[in-house]
């Protein structure tokens, strides 16, 4: 068996363009939405993949550093 000596990633960048560093934090949900927020997501088609790869995320999604404000 012959082993690939070269990154077939490296034929993504001229596809993908260039890719940038850029970091976007986003606020998380509070705890008490979450069963609403997948509730409305598999209402809008629970056919599709999309539907099911965007709930294991929630379930499965773990931030780190959250911060505290001391409501809860």
């Amino acid at each position: 068996m012959d082993w690939r000596t070269d990154n077939p990633c490296d034929r993504l960048l001229p596809v993908l363009g260039p890719q940038h560093d850029v970091v976007t934090h986003h606020k998380a949900l509070p705890h008490g939405e979450v069963a609403g927020a997948i509730a409305r997501v598999r209402a809008g088609d629970p056919g599709k993949m999309g539907t099911l790869a965007f709930e294991f995320l929630v379930l499965t999604a773990a931030r780190g550093g959250v911060e505290r404000d001391g409501s809860g």
